[in-house]
Parts: structure tokens; sequence; C-alpha cells
């Protein structure tokens, strides 16, 4: 989210169509290049509210806007390929032979991002820490 801010209003999200909605009004902004930890107990709704950030699962109510793009809301619902946000769920490893290096070079060669060289490998992982 290089330069971006995301902002999240009024969200409310069921998990998948048809089921109970489990995010009830959700509202925070969240500051370009900072760090950001969802944390609950299981059924919390923490995933939900990944998909959603990630276009997996249109919100039935509220915005989401990443910078001054709105993703979501007022009709509007960009595809998750066109949103340049990314999730990696647990336990599910891409490729299970590639070590976690191997993986965010892939990532970043396929985003144009980066090389995938060594160097910008570890550039990433020291700002995610």
């Amino acid at each position: 989210m290089s330069g971006q801010a995301l902002a999240v209003r009024d969200l409310v999200v069921a998990p998948r169509r048809g089921a109970p909605v489990v995010l009830h009004g959700i509202t925070f902004d969240h500051a370009a290049e900072s760090t950001l930890a969802l944390l609950g107990t299981s059924g919390a709704g923490k995933t939900t509210l990944l998909r959603a950030l990630a276009g997996l699962v249109r919100p039935q109510s509220g915005s989401v806007h990443l910078g001054d793009r709105l993703l979501d809301g007022d009709g509007v619902h960009v595809a998750p390929e066109a949103r340049r946000v990314g999730v990696v769920f647990q336990g599910l490893e891409l490729w299970p032979h590639l070590t976690a290096g191997d993986h965010v070079a892939f990532a970043l060669r396929a985003s144009g991002v980066g090389r995938g060289r060594r160097a910008d490998v570890e550039a990433w992982f020291e700002r995610v820490g």
C-alpha cells in the first residue's frame, strides 16, 4: 500500500452469500506504510474482513477506500484482480517446495514491484519485520 491509506466505513459483511452477517459497522483508518494486526477469537470475523478488503466477498453495505480509490460502496465493487490488494491465508503455501523467500521473490516478479533478486526479498522482509 505504498503511499496509500485504507479507510473502511460502516462495513457490514457476511462470510458468503446467504450466510448470517458477522461484521456489523466496522470502521477504521489505516495509515500508509504502517502495520496492522487483526486479533480475535476463532469466528470473530478476521478472515471475513480480509476477504472483504481483498474483494473476495462483497459487503452488504459500507465502503472501502484505498487512497482516493473507492473499492466498495455506492454501487461500486472493484473485482479482486483489479484492486492490487492481496491476502495470504495461514497454513496454505503456494508451493510447498519453495522457501518463504522464494515465494516473496515470485510475488515481486509477478507484480513488477521488484525483480525478485535476493536484495529485493530482504528489503521486503525488513519492511514487514
